[in-house]
Order: structure tokens, then C-alpha cells, then sequence
């Protein structure tokens, strides 16, 4: 999550509603999008480290999810529940009692 200054906190404070609404929305979507990267960084470093996944198998994966990833970015036809309800109906059903 991003830190924010005490120099921005007070910049914030002086916002009126339209303008905090409008920077709200940017924040939540940078600290949004930064949890995705970090999240996906962390299944990478486990990729490699546990199953060995080396440059060209790391980079055939992004390449591979890059329109999933855009997808549930631009939040169109594509959800992360959608997914994985899809997941536990081809028979991944470990994904059921967790918090994804």
C-alpha cells in the first residue's frame, strides 16, 4: 500500500469533494493494481523456487495470462469469481475453501 506524505495529507486536505472523489479513485486503483503485482510477483518467486520454472517457462506464463490479467484489469467479461468458479467446475476444487 502506498504511503502517503504528511506534505500530501495536507494537500488532501484542501481538496474539495470533486477533486478527493477524483483522487480517491486514482488511489484506490494504484494501490489496486500494485496488490495484483505483488501478488503475482510472490506466485512467480514460488514458481521458481519450489518448481523450478526458469526464464522461458516464467515468460511463456506472462505471456500466456497477459489477456486474463487485462482483463480482470479492465473489469470486462471477466471477474476473479468468474474464474474461479470456472476452476472448480473443470475439477480444481483445492481453490473452494479459500479466500481467492
Amino acid at each position: 500500500m502506498q504511503q502517503l506524505s504528511r506534505a500530501k495529507r495536507r494537500e488532501i486536505q484542501n481538496y474539495n469533494k470533486e477533486k478527493f472523489e477524483t483522487w480517491l479513485g486514482q488511489y484506490a486503483v494504484e494501490n489496486y493494481n500494485a496488490g495484483v503485482r505483488e501478488a503475482y510477483m510472490a506466485l512467480l518467486l514460488e514458481l521458481h523456487d519450489k518448481f523450478g520454472f526458469g526464464n522461458e517457462r516464467i515468460q511463456r506464463l506472462l505471456k500466456a495470462s497477459e489477456p486474463w490479467m487485462q482483463g480482470l484489469i479492465a473489469g470486462k467479461e471477466i471477474d476473479a469469481e468468474g474464474i474461479k468458479q470456472t476452476l472448480i467446475h473443470e475439477g480444481v476444487t483445492c481453490i473452494k475453501d479459500t479466500d481467492l
